[in-house]
């Protein structure tokens, strides 16, 4: 009886060290059920490639020149260079605040200060692509924009762009139902 009782303690406590190893190891961290990413927030992507891609794709609808298209491509190029390079820092300080918290004993200020600098650095990436998209918008004309904004409102209908529904222009499965193109 003793020895059945030492075996079912000695398994119980094995059992607990496995699942206790696991949570530490960063599955409660990244990739597991729980995390962040399982639960639908994942980054968007670049919005200034999405906004270039509508673009490009009604050039004829828009009458846009070669100068123009070209401004637009290499606009459109420097925003998702800046994007992925944004990203990619957020995600680096991102491990720095796991790293920090990992320790023995945690430096809260230090923490703090790592939250603060990546939450910076996420707000400076929006704001480096509502740059991209205004400085894309100002290569169009007056009448380039008008244009623009009467397709993209037949495409996305009554909802609008800021609702949670990307234009069907910027997906490569769908075809624009206003101008037919992919």
């Amino acid at each position: 009886m003793r020895n059945k009782l030492m075996t079912a303690a000695l398994i119980g406590l094995f059992a607990g060290s496995i699942v206790s190893a696991g949570a530490y190891a960063g599955q409660g961290w990244g990739d597991a059920k729980g995390s962040m990413h399982s639960r639908g927030y994942k980054d968007k992507g670049c919005q200034a490639t999405q906004s270039a891609m509508c673009i490009l794709r009604n050039a004829d609808e828009l009458g846009l020149t070669e100068d123009q298209k070209n401004q637009i491509t290499d606009i459109k190029t420097e925003a998702k260079r800046d994007y992925i390079r944004s990203k990619a820092e957020i995600d680096l300080i991102a491990v720095d605040v796991k790293s920090e918290m990992y320790k023995d004993a945690t430096d809260v200020g230090a923490v703090t200060a790592l939250i603060d600098k990546k939450y910076a650095a996420k707000a400076e990436k929006a704001k480096a692509m509502v740059r991209a998209k205004a400085d894309m918008e100002s290569v169009l004309t007056d009448e380039q924009r008008a244009k623009l904004k009467e397709i993209k409102k037949s495409c996305c209908g009554a909802r609008g762009m800021g609702r949670g529904k990307m234009c069907p222009m910027t997906k490569d499965s769908q075809a624009c139902p206003v101008t037919d193109k992919k």
